[in-house]
């Protein structure tokens, strides 16, 4: 279950627009790419399971210890990284589940979210930007307006 996808924002995006006319360059299958994106997964989902285990204090430590790289999502330029749990009630400690009942049949008067993923990514951007920047950086060389960018929150929804 997906929380979080880090994308290029579109001003990045036709920078690396660039790579085209540099002939047949894929920039997802470049050793520094790959290696930024490990880097902001495995970041990134570090970052989320500290966040969680400090606002969940008391609990069984599952939430935060669920959380891991899926992969690389898109392709071409538009790829990015994505991060998440396979727990069913990843997305409702961070967004709420007032008012709803559970696959269970239990009902949850006042279960507001806890907002610590979006904490964790607002954390670890400097680093995001940083990892991709050199990978970007070290990729385009010396292309005249070839220089990483910013990245998007892609996809951030319950």
């Amino acid at each position: 279950m997906s929380i979080v996808n880090i994308a290029w924002s579109a001003s990045s995006l036709k920078k690396l627009e660039l790579l085209k006319e540099l002939g047949d360059i894929d920039i997802t299958q470049h050793l520094a790419w790959r290696t930024a994106n490990f880097r902001v997964g495995t970041l990134l989902a570090k970052n989320i399971s500290v966040t969680a285990s400090s606002k969940f204090r008391g609990g069984t430590g599952a939430l935060a210890s669920s959380f891991s790289p899926l992969g690389i999502t898109g392709s071409g330029t538009g790829t990015g990284m994505e991060v998440g749990s396979d727990l069913p009630y990843a997305r409702r400690r961070e967004f709420g589940f007032s008012g709803r009942t559970d696959s269970r049949g239990r009902y949850f008067s006042n279960d507001p979210g806890q907002i610590y993923v979006m904490e964790a990514i607002v954390d670890t951007e400097p680093n995001i930007r940083q990892y991709y920047a050199r990978a970007l950086s070290f990729i385009l060389g010396t292309v005249e307006g070839g220089t990483a960018g910013d990245f998007m929150l892609q996809e951030y929804s319950g």
